[in-house]
């Protein structure tokens, strides 16, 4: 039995050897020999934690900006014809069918004093044309 204990105890064996009595001493008896190093070091790691949260939230902040920036830009092109575009359009198709009418509305007031002025001008000249023929016939 001794020797199948000493056969596993081969195959796991690592190299590894344990540390002497008196390194092991050494180590158990280690103490900070300057305690102003350690109070500093309780001062700047919070300070170094602050710093590091810090830096860490302005990256995610800038990340998740640039995302909601493009975002909103693409949302924007995508609405601006609807938002904008169209009831400038129906403002300026209102505008045109009005300033349509209004032209049609003048020309046709046009057409009428062109209409009575031609038409009593046509009649004075054929009133006189009509009485210096009938002035010619009764001179014959």
């Amino acid at each position: 039995m001794e020797s199948t204990k000493k056969a596993d105890s081969d195959k796991t064996d690592s190299g590894l050897q344990s540390m002497p009595d008196d390194d092991l001493a050494s180590l158990s008896g280690f103490e900070a020999e300057d305690s102003e190093d350690e109070g500093a070091l309780k001062n700047i790691l919070p300070q170094l934690l602050k710093d590091s949260i810090h830096q860490s939230v302005q990256e995610s902040i800038k990340e998740k900006l640039s995302l909601f920036d493009a975002q909103v830009q693409q949302a924007l092109q995508d609405q601006l014809p609807s938002i904008i575009l169209k009831p400038m359009n129906k403002q300026f198709n209102v505008f045109n069918t009005l300033e349509s009418r209004t032209f049609v509305t003048l020309q046709k007031e046009l057409s009428k004093v062109i209409q009575n002025k031609m038409g009593v001008s046509i009649k004075r000249k054929v009133r006189k044309g009509m009485k210096a023929a009938s002035d010619k016939l009764a001179s014959v």
